[in-house]
């Protein structure tokens, strides 16, 4: 698959990942990495103004926006499931920080489960900007 837009890739990813769909979540994810091998602004980013160039929607800023949120989600996620059954099967401490109970549940939270649980690890559900 040969993509021009990253939005598409994350569109793709996004939604094999709800379906648990992990074949297509892994093209969508083969596609973009292609994309960002071989990157070129002069042909990926078009338009004249600072909008077109620079922009959130079609410009650099978009760019940015989803190859971080497909490095942050897809490449972890794919990274732990990936290596997790082999994990599980051998002596790994029961702990939260270095143990298989805190690394499920990030999986599981980051899948949408309750984040009630970050506060002990110092990170907040949510802060005072939204």
């Amino acid at each position: 698959m040969v993509l021009r837009d990253p939005g598409v890739a994350w569109a793709l990813w996004d939604a094999a990942d709800a379906l648990g769909d992990h074949e297509a979540a892994g093209r969508a994810l083969a596609a973009f990495t292609t994309l960002a091998d071989r990157y070129d602004e002069d042909f990926h980013l078009f338009g004249h103004t600072p909008g077109d160039l620079l922009g959130l929607c079609h410009g650099a800023a978009g760019v940015l926006a989803v190859a971080d949120a497909l490095d942050r989600h897809a490449r972890l996620r794919a990274r732990l499931l990936d290596r997790l059954p082999d994990a599980l099967a051998g002596p790994w401490p029961g702990g939260l920080l270095t143990g298989a109970p805190g690394a499920l549940s990030a999986l599981l939270t980051a899948g949408g489960a309750p984040r009630d649980w970050l506060p002990c690890l110092g990170l907040r559900r949510r802060g005072s900007l939204g």
